[in-house]
């Protein structure tokens, strides 16, 4: 059974849920997010954003980040991108 760390939704079925959790670990990946507005220590947020990157690591075995969320995002997620993209 897969496991996310950070995202709450279960393992997508559908491409179009992936796309959904694409676009919330890209968002989750802002700098505002990760550190809560100032209100995490960096320990914290150092383990938020491997969390979110443990969670992004799961999802594109199956369905590999859309190149539009690698574009949009404020973070590197391009070792997630399809292939083809």
């Amino acid at each position: 059974m897969i496991k996310f760390k950070y995202l709450l939704q279960a393992f997508p079925k559908h491409e179009d849920q992936a796309d959904g959790l694409w676009q919330e670990i890209c968002s989750s990946l802002s700098p505002e997010c990760i550190h809560e507005d100032g209100e995490l220590s960096e320990r914290e947020a150092a383990i938020k954003l491997y969390d979110i990157h443990h969670d992004a690591r799961l999802l594109a075995k199956t369905w590999p980040c859309p190149q539009h969320w690698v574009d949009m995002c404020d973070d590197d997620i391009s070792i997630y991108a399809r292939e083809d993209a």
